[in-house]
């Protein structure tokens, strides 16, 4: 197997306040330089491109402050035929003008790192790193839920829909690209597992000429499953380190509630810090190099 160190980072739309949590913590062991390769699914990806640009605290801040508000989520948007969330609005005008990312720091961090998307034409996830020129805008494809009314996202020949939809905890493709190891940050407690969803059926009116995608997506529960036993059960030669919250977190995917997202927050870094020890042998007990 791979010698590579990996991080991975499941999506979950608002729900991913809580890796927010474990990566502060990360910020302060000062992991940011420790990995070899990061991939992130939706909100999980958006989360990753502020840990490797060294940003402390800025994915708490977009959350809690920014995409709680009426510019991000809207109802008076559907009532306009226009999606329920301005991806727009995170990753425009936040990421380059409110809280800027530092798109830099990011591209200078050794890591590799790659966001997951669904296409719509092949119903296969696809990866996108970032050395693609327009790196921000597979992001925000990744990120690109249909059950609010988000069309795809042309790029690079491909429709594009959320990440979650194909590979929501992309762990298997950190293994693919040379992770012996991999840390495994996840939004959901230990002992979920994922039933069918009825909204996925709402999508059958608009999508159904892409038989492959609606099978993927019919599937999707299993799929998830499926990846939480490759995490319990990992192949020969590689070691994963889960970090699940200790409990269940009463986090909707769009949540708006303050409080509740700061309490999940909390929940991350303390859950994050219990296994300080643990990780700091998993991954080596040197410390990471400085700012």
């Amino acid at each position: 197997m791979g010698k590579r160190t990996g991080l991975v980072l499941e999506g979950g739309g608002l729900r991913a306040i809580y890796i927010a949590g474990v990566l502060d913590l990360f910020h302060d062991l000062r992991f940011e330089m420790r990995f070899d390769y990061v991939v992130g699914t939706s909100a999980g990806a958006a989360n990753a491109s502020s840990f490797l640009a060294g940003q402390k605290g800025r994915n708490k801040r977009v959350i809690i402050d920014l995409l709680t508000t009426k510019d991000f989520m809207s109802v008076r948007r559907l009532l306009r035929m226009r999606p329920y969330m301005d991806l727009d609005f995170l990753f425009k005008d936040i990421a380059y003008t409110i809280d800027p990312l530092d798109i830099k720091t990011m591209m200078k961090n050794r890591a590799e790192f790659e966001v997951a998307a669904m296409d719509v034409i092949s119903g296969k996830a696809v990866y996108f790193e970032k050395t693609d020129k327009s790196f921000i805008k597979a992001m925000k494809a990744s990120c690109a839920l249909p059950m609010i009314f988000q069309d795809p996202i042309k790029y690079k020949g491909y429709e594009l829909l959320d990440g979650s939809l194909a590979d929501p905890i992309p762990v298997r493709r950190a293994v693919e690209r040379g992770c012996g190891k991999a840390v495994v940050v996840l939004t959901q407690h230990k002992g979920y597992r994922k039933t069918s969803s009825f909204s996925d059926r709402l999508l059958w009116p608009k999508y159904h000429g892409h038989r492959e995608f609606m099978d993927v997506l019919y599937k999707r529960h299993e799929r998830y499953n499926a990846t939480l036993e490759y995490i319990r059960r990992p192949p020969k030669g590689v070691r994963l380190f889960p970090i699940y919250p200790s409990k269940p977190l009463i986090v909707g995917r769009l949540e708006k509630d303050r409080d509740t997202l700061e309490a999940a927050w909390s929940l991350g870094y303390n859950d994050a810090k219990r296994f300080q020890q643990r990780l700091l042998t998993f991954l080596g007990s040197r410390p990471g190099p400085g700012p």
